[in-house]
Formats: C-alpha cells, structure tokens, sequence
C-alpha cells in the first residue's frame, strides 16, 4: 500500500497526463471535423472525439463518485477505445492515397 503522498503524487500525474492528451486530442479532432477533405476523415474526427468525451465524461465519474470498481474498469475500457481510434488514424495517415 502506498501512503497518501504516493496516492496524491499518481493521482496528480494522472490528471496532468490527461489533460494533455485531451488537449492534443481534442485539437486533433476538430482540425480533422472542420479541416477535413473526404468523409473517412471526418467520421475517423468523430470518432476521436466521441471515444474522447466517452474517456473524459468516464474519468470525472470515476472520481465523483468515489471511484468504484467497475467504473475505474469502464475507464481501462475507453482507454482502450482511444487507443484503437488512435491507431486507426495512425494507419489512414500513412497509408498511401486511393
């Protein structure tokens, strides 16, 4: 068990950590809602965004209320699900034009 300084120190990192990954996210997904060419790109923009505020929307749950279980395994779940969507981007970027 860690004391209370270890638990505030992750507890924290976490939060900082999130934030910057909703903000490199959440810019991403409207550059790619507002800025994109074809339709794949736009629903890939979507889908970012809702896998986003699917996480985001998981997290604040999770703390208010008291973080139980099954809710902290929903936010490993869309954690998950963000990675995925990142990945997909990620193969669309670099696979070459149709």
């Amino acid at each position: 068990m860690l004391d209370n300084v270890g638990r505030l120190t992750i507890h924290f990192v976490h939060r900082l950590g999130a934030t910057v990954v909703a903000l490199t996210f959440g810019v991403l997904a409207l550059y790619l809602l507002l800025a994109a060419r074809t339709p794949r790109w736009r629903y890939l923009g979507m889908a970012l965004a809702a896998a986003l505020l699917l996480q985001l929307g998981i997290g604040v749950g999770f703390v208010l209320m008291h973080f139980p279980l099954w809710l902290g395994d929903a936010h490993n779940a869309g954690a998950a699900i963000l990675l995925l969507t990142v990945l997909a981007l990620n193969f669309f970027a670099w696979r070459p034009a149709e």
